[in-house]
């Protein structure tokens, strides 16, 4: 018989979630709705008045599949969407299905050391005031950007330009809420200049500018299939600290 667990406070849930993704959202102070069973935890992480609207699970595939089998049916409604580890069973969830075509493979990297300077870090800029620009390179080179200027978590926006003063490449360092935890999003480049080590530059001079500053780590998040990235993201040290499948629900009648 499995025990459930309910957790009302961050540090409750901390305390049995040691991941490196829940460490990054949930703050020991934070109210919460969240729940456990051996080998899993679950939370809600959407915005506004009812969390539970999203639902991350972390810990191990089985265990995760299990608990959100215990859970869903005790919500007060299906939630909206799901994140769980890659590999969760989401066959025959009570009460909801997954909606078609909405499976998003992605990981959560993490980096603990500073990276070696890159040759174009020289040019790479975080005092940078072209907004409208950042906001158009975004739309042409990663419609699907996970920040966008003026978003109140960025702390800096760092900027590379061309010799003729044309905006290349651009990225952002987030500050998670309530953590502070430093994650980089909306990493981007000019589609006709890829390939020129533009996106290694900002990156690095971001993480350098985190971890050169004491902080123990700095996280960023990309597509499984984005294969060049996670290849960048890689050689400037980052690591794969876990695997996440996320999904919308549709309820079922």
């Amino acid at each position: 018989m499995l025990t459930l667990t309910t957790h009302r406070t961050g540090a409750s849930l901390l305390a049995v979630a040691g991941d490196a993704w829940t460490a990054a959202l949930i703050a020991p102070g934070r109210d919460l709705a969240a729940w456990s069973l051996p080998g899993a935890a679950a939370y809600g992480t959407a915005s506004g008045p009812e969390p539970t609207e999203w639902l991350t699970v972390v810990g191990a595939p089985e265990p995760a599949a299990d608990l959100l089998r215990t859970v869903l049916p005790d919500l007060p409604a299906p939630p909206y969407g799901l994140t769980v580890p890659r590999g969760t069973d989401l066959t025959g969830l009570p009460g909801t299905a997954v909606a078609d075509e909405t499976y998003e493979h992605w990981e959560l990297m993490t980096a603990t050391r500073a990276p070696q300077p890159h040759p174009l870090e020289e040019r790479v800029r975080t005092d940078d005031a072209g907004i409208p620009e950042i906001t158009a390179l975004l739309t042409a080179a990663s419609p699907g950007y996970a920040v966008r200027p003026g978003d109140p978590t960025v702390q800096t926006w760092a900027t590379l330009r061309t010799e003729d003063g044309e905006l290349a490449a651009a990225g952002a360092l987030q500050r998670r809420p309530g953590t502070g935890t430093a994650h980089l999003a909306s990493i981007a480049t000019a589609p006709a200049l890829r390939g020129r080590g533009l996106a290694a530059a900002v990156t690095g001079r971001l993480t350098r500018d985190v971890l050169a500053g004491g902080e123990a780590v700095c996280t960023l998040s990309v597509h499984s299939d984005n294969a060049s990235a996670v290849r960048l993201y890689r050689r400037l040290g980052y690591t794969t600290a876990q695997e996440f499948t996320s999904v919308q629900l549709e309820e079922e009648f």
